[in-house]
């Protein structure tokens, strides 16, 4: 392992930062494009489904193959896959095809290739950094994801009517072309271990459902996380831009500014990680649970506001509990699972997690023309009070330190 080593951990930085801000352009002025030329949130939401079907159906097989393939061939190949995908994309545009299927079939191709490198940045992060280092890593790669995401709302959202979709995707090409030359120059990341490799694939397949079966901190922060993602299906960006236009009668720039505001209070959540690690290191269950109040207070009094700057406002106060709660279950995924099994276990954290985003994504969306957005954000914060009560109800999350975690559980 190079945890000794800069230069691994700042290739896995660049890499990070150059593909999320990638995806976030390019599902941002899809989502944007679809609206605009079908003003259906049904119809726009389904850019969130293709999103969130391919690691629904192939959650558990990306893991296995993450923890089989070496991790810097691996980010080379998935982004210069993704550049052909974009490619291909541009290539039909100029060919004339148009309608709605090919914005959702581009994002579905992106999101088929992301469930195997998203996983497998957060597995690697552990092998080339020091693991009393791994929650300011963690906050690190958080801020650098909302940066991404504030970027992309901004840019995606606002920009995207003067420059069209055509520039965003080549901006995104060339984003993740500089990904594949950082994986080129990181150096090699060894396999955690060699026996994932000389087992059979549906055996390491199997393997990871029974060590999550058994290991009771991952399954309660995996289920933690499930119940939460269901609340998350009101925050997609189709719903909040219905409730800007519905509830609170304002346009697109309202919207890109909650969006925008939402994603830079996560980055003082994210910096405030940094000067907490060391609170973090000891209660970070209680942190959890914490913040899972804190999110249906605030989704709360989402629901009945009235004018533009409070929901801005509340966006921005919503940021530090997700930056925190989520910094918080990274780290103790990475401190308490065993490093083979970690690109199996995120696979299928994502899959659970997009599951109950996707269904609830549709349900809210269904429900929003037949009792109103705003009852759409009173039922999410229900949810998150009895996901934090339940959270609440749980030995493991309330008595897990990350000092007191073995390598190997």
């Amino acid at each position: 392992m190079q945890r000794d080593h800069p230069r691994p951990f700042l290739m896995l930085w660049v890499i990070h930062l150059a593909t999320a801000l990638a995806q976030e352009l390019v599902t941002i002025s899809m989502v944007v494009t679809v609206f605009g030329a079908s003003g259906s949130v049904l119809q726009a939401t389904g850019v969130l489904v293709a999103r969130n079907l391919p690691p629904l159906l192939f959650g558990p097989l990306v893991g296995s193959m993450v923890d089989r393939w070496p991790r810097r061939p691996l980010f080379i190949i998935t982004n210069l896959i993704r550049v052909g995908i974009l490619g291909l994309f541009v290539w039909a545009t100029f060919q004339g095809v148009s309608g709605l299927w090919p914005g959702y079939l581009l994002i579905l191709s992106l999101t088929l290739v992301e469930i195997i490198h998203k996983p497998a940045i957060s597995a690697t992060l552990p092998l080339v950094i020091p693991i009393e280092r791994i929650v300011w890593a963690n906050s690190l790669f958080f801020t650098t994801t909302q940066v991404a995401f504030v970027v992309g709302y901004l840019f995606g959202g606002l920009a995207l009517m003067d420059v069209g979709s055509d520039i965003v995707v080549l901006l995104s090409i060339v984003l993740l072309l500089t990904a594949a030359g950082s994986a080129s120059m990181m150096g090699p990341v060894a396999n955690p271990s060699r026996t994932v490799e000389s087992r059979h694939f549906w055996r390491n397949v199997v393997d990871g459902f029974s060590y999550l079966r058994r290991h009771r901190l991952a399954r309660t922060l995996i289920t933690v996380e499930f119940l939460e993602s269901w609340s998350h299906g009101a925050w997609t960006s189709v719903l909040m831009l219905s409730f800007t236009l519905q509830a609170l009668g304002a346009g697109l720039d309202a919207w890109g500014y909650q969006n925008s505001g939402f994603f830079a209070g996560q980055i003082l959540g994210a910096l405030l990680t940094l000067s907490s690690a060391r609170y973090l290191g000891k209660r970070p269950g209680w942190m959890i649970i914490a913040n899972g109040f804190l999110m249906s207070i605030l989704t709360l009094a989402y629901a009945v506001s009235n004018s533009v700057a409070v929901a801005v406002l509340i966006s921005i106060a919503f940021g530090p509990p997700f930056a925190l709660r989520d910094v918080a279950q990274d780290a103790l995924l990475q401190t308490s699972v065993v490093t083979s099994m970690l690109g199996r276990i995120y696979a299928l954290r994502e899959m659970f997690a997009r599951m109950a985003l996707l269904l609830g994504g549709l349900l809210f969306a269904q429900l929003a023309d037949q009792i109103g957005i705003r009852a759409i954000y009173l039922l999410a914060a229900l949810l998150y009070a009895l996901t934090a009560i339940y959270t609440l109800w749980s030995a493991p999350m309330r008595d897990s330190r990350l000092e007191a975690l073995p390598a190997v559980r």
